[in-house]
């Protein structure tokens, strides 16, 4: 996998039980990038992997942040679509 910028380096993370941090990582590879996210205050890691062509895996129940910090309304969306309550 390479260490290439696909744009989500930086993006704010929550997870559904208040959790809050940054995504840290991001490689890619074929068909493929992992996401490497750091919880804020304990620097704690998970890993989702975003699939081009299947679906998405790795940690569930967290949301990104895809308007800029202070933009009012925040909008906030699935990370992943292994975390559609449909697709569990």
């Amino acid at each position: 996998m390479s260490n290439d910028n696909m744009g989500w380096r930086g993006k704010a993370v929550l997870h559904a039980d208040g959790r809050k941090g940054t995504i840290t990582g991001e490689y890619v590879g074929h068909c493929h990038i992992g996401l490497t996210l750091t919880v804020t205050g304990t620097g704690a890691t998970e890993s989702i992997q975003l699939n081009s062509d299947g679906r998405d895996s790795g940690a569930t129940d967290w949301l990104w942040r895809h308007t800029d910090e202070g933009v009012v309304p925040e909008v906030w969306s699935l990370l992943g679509d292994h975390n559609h309550p449909e697709q569990r």
